[in-house]
């Protein structure tokens, strides 16, 4: 239609149209092939992702009782077993905050926030 309506002979639209075509799907490919060699690393290191997190008690820690807490570490929620120092109880709902991860367990204790409504 385009050399049609302008006269122009349908060879330089043809050449210029695979040409733009061409280099289109190459620099395209060429992006898509870019940003898959590049690695996204969202594998949880215990050692060092679940320290200083703040979290909530979803089963009740007894002193000589673990109970579960749930912690956001990287978009996903991870529910873990925990202990507290001391004799504190902590209640379901309570939030915390990590301070150790040994052998599967956490150690946690209240945050200043709620010890601080508390009193």
């Amino acid at each position: 239609m385009l050399t049609f309506v302008s006269g122009l002979a349908w060879q330089p639209v043809l050449g210029t149209s695979l040409g733009i075509g061409f280099f289109s799907g190459y620099f395209t490919s060429r992006l898509i092939q870019k940003l898959r060699s590049e690695k996204v690393h969202s594998n949880i290191d215990p050692a060092t992702d679940y320290l200083g997190r703040e979290g909530q008690v979803l089963l009740r820690v007894e002193p000589g009782s673990p109970g579960q807490v749930r912690l956001h570490v990287k978009g996903v929620d991870v529910d873990l077993p925990a202990i507290t120092e001391g004799g504190a109880t902590l209640e379901r709902g309570t939030e915390i905050k990590v301070l150790r991860y040994a052998e599967g367990t956490l150690l946690v204790v209240p945050t200043e926030a709620k010890t601080k409504e508390a009193a």
